[in-house]
């Protein structure tokens, strides 16, 4: 099997991969993907690229990545180019690898499927087993219960911007949570993310209870198979 390696990196508080066209914001959050590019070289495909995404009934394109990153940004890589691609995120070393892994070295295997094309994973939290869905777009996570960061001391403030909800304000936690293993066991030591409070909304019809970000990414190396499958070495 082919294998192809791109620069990953982050920058303004978002994920990046460096294609031969550009930066491109990595956004597993996002079904569709986009761009000014035309199309992308993207393993060995020449993918075409439209220049805006329609989700939702909602027009996204990079006016509205420009709300979020004024660096060089030449489109956003979503899950219908990502999703058919086994994948592996290594933040630590900088790298995005592409078809090469070895199903005999796999990682932990986390409790995790995809929903309307994104990826959902297995989290426990303060006695709690929860589905959080795994948007490397989200620069922050998201508690979509209130009940969920009930009790946290607040840390800071959040102001965001969603493309679908717009401005965001919020008080900010530290949301203390662990990865569920495809066992239902317990599957890494004690993690944290920087949460918000986002009424669910449309975010309600992936029976998600919290989001979680890229931040996840600074802790392990992640693989993503084709059909929400997933994996993580600490």
């Amino acid at each position: 099997m082919a294998t192809y390696s791109y620069p990953l990196f982050e920058r303004e508080n978002h994920l990046f991969v460096q294609l031969p066209e550009g930066p491109f914001l990595v956004d597993t959050g996002s079904p569709m993907s986009f761009g000014t590019t035309g199309s992308i070289s993207f393993c060995d495909e020449t993918v075409p690229l439209r220049e805006r995404a329609g989700m939702l009934g909602m027009n996204i394109s990079m006016t509205t990545i420009r709300k979020l990153v004024t660096g060089p940004c030449s489109g956003l890589l979503g899950m219908d180019v990502l999703g058919s691609h086994t994948l592996r995120f290594c933040l630590r070393a900088g790298e995005l690898h592409i078809d090469d892994v070895d199903d005999a070295n796999r990682g932990t295997v986390l409790a995790s499927a995809a929903a309307m094309g994104v990826p959902m994973i297995g989290i426990h939290s303060r006695s709690t087993d929860l589905r959080a869905l795994f948007d490397t777009g989200a620069q922050y996570g998201y508690a979509l219960n209130r009940d969920l960061v009930n009790g946290l001391d607040v840390v800071g403030h959040i102001s965001d911007y969603n493309p679908m909800l717009g401005d965001i304000s919020s008080d900010a936690w530290r949301f203390p949570y662990q990865l569920i293993g495809e066992d239902g066991q317990l599957a890494s030591p004690l993690m944290h993310e920087t949460v918000g409070y986002l009424e669910a909304g449309l975010l309600s019809l992936l029976n998600a209870d919290a989001i979680i970000g890229w931040h996840l990414l600074e802790g392990v190396d992640l693989v993503m198979r084709p059909g929400g499958g997933m994996e993580v070495t600490f």
